[in-house]
């Protein structure tokens, strides 16, 4: 009888690469940008580690995961192991490349770049086509060493490359130090060759417009502005605005992180569940605005404190009103998560986005958040 790897083998891959395990938040998608990767990772881990666990570290100067995840349902999900190589900083064009299908002709149409060779191969697709041709030209012998590791990756049994990852796969649970290295490398070289890319390509007048807008709010409001990554730090407050892709549309992602956690262990998620289906499998308190609790699944205790924190007139503003305009909202003891569709490509836009995020703060950090013995 045939026993696969166990947990035992996959501690020994952490040890192997040196990587963290942690217990992830939510599953893993192989479009999923590198950030939205990380903001998934949830705690840190060190005992139980089993295949659930995802692996976080460095390799070869990169940020990198090693990670399990299911694609299908029922008696055709397959498990996969996966190795993902961040790309920094991003390309910010909707980037996607991978293998054709099976049968090209019910394939969307993608773009060409030119050469037999790399086009029969190769399924390219991406916001704009004219950028993505002027990534990949094959008329500036600068782009060679991407092509080259673009069809190294080809020889590997699974890959994807987005605009912030490049991503390799197999199935079943892979332990095999030799395999993994293999990924792994040639992962790296791929995104290494498009970051070095990226950076060689001229910005847009619209790119370059909207970085002027997005510098002329940071000094104005007190954030630090990190062009290359499209990215606002606060300097006195700890707020993240940056731009993300999700496939070929763009987001802008909002994370506050509070002042200090509060004192009550809770998780606020946006959920697609009917209202009276939420509860049925697990915990779902209500705080009694329909227009909350119809949009969002809330989990944690005490449940009282956990309702008076929700029912604050700004936080239940705030959420109800994101509720809206998004699906991609998260709240916890810790933080608020927010991605909304678009660029924010004005500095009204980002004033907007900051409002929102620092009103809940103010009606947060009272009384409610103050700190109370322990017993």
């Amino acid at each position: 009888m045939f026993f696969g790897p166990g947990p035992a083998e996959w501690v020994a891959v952490a040890e192997t690469f040196r990587m963290q395990p942690f217990e992830p938040t939510a599953g893993f998608a192989r479009g999923m940008g590198f950030r939205q990767l990380k903001r998934t990772l949830g705690v840190p881990v060190s005992q139980g580690i089993d295949f659930k666990h995802w692996l976080y570290g460095a390799y070869a100067g990169a940020e990198a995961a090693i990670l399990t995840f299911e694609e299908g349902s029922g008696s055709s999900a397959v498990s996969y192991t996966g190795a993902v190589v961040r790309v920094d900083p991003p390309l910010f064009l909707g980037l996607q490349v991978g293998r054709h299908g099976w049968i090209r002709i019910f394939e969307e149409p993608d773009i060409e770049l030119g050469s037999p060779r790399i086009d029969g191969a190769l399924r390219v697709t991406g916001a704009n086509a004219a950028q993505v041709r002027a990534l990949f030209d094959l008329h500036d012998a600068r782009v060679q060493p991407l092509l080259d590791g673009l069809m190294r990756l080809e020889g590997l049994p699974e890959f994807w490359v987005t605009d912030s990852t490049v991503g390799v796969a197999a199935p079943g649970n892979r332990v095999e130090r030799l395999t993994l290295v293999s990924w792994l490398d040639r992962a790296v070289e791929v995104a290494e060759a498009l970051a070095r890319r990226g950076r060689e390509l001229p910005r847009t007048p619209e790119e370059l417009a909207q970085q002027a807008e997005w510098q002329r709010f940071a000094d104005a409001a007190g954030f630090d502005f990190d062009a290359k990554r499209m990215k606002l730090t606060g300097k006195q407050r700890p707020l993240e605005i940056a731009l993300e892709h999700d496939g070929a549309q763009l987001k802008t992602a909002v994370t506050l992180a509070f002042p200090r956690a509060i004192d009550v262990g809770f998780a606020v998620r946006r959920t697609a569940t009917l209202s009276f289906l939420q509860g049925l499998f697990s915990q779902d308190i209500h705080v009694g605005n329909p227009a909350f609790d119809d949009h969002y699944v809330v989990t944690g205790f005490p449940e009282p404190r956990i309702r008076e924190l929700l029912r604050r007139p700004k936080v239940m503003a705030t959420l109800t009103y994101l509720a809206g305009r998004t699906m991609e909202v998260q709240m916890n003891h810790a933080h608020l998560f927010f991605r909304l569709a678009g660029a924010s490509p004005t500095a009204s836009h980002l004033a907007q986005l900051t409002e929102l995020a620092t009103s809940v703060t103010a009606d947060l950090f009272g009384e409610v958040a103050a700190p109370h013995p322990f017993r």
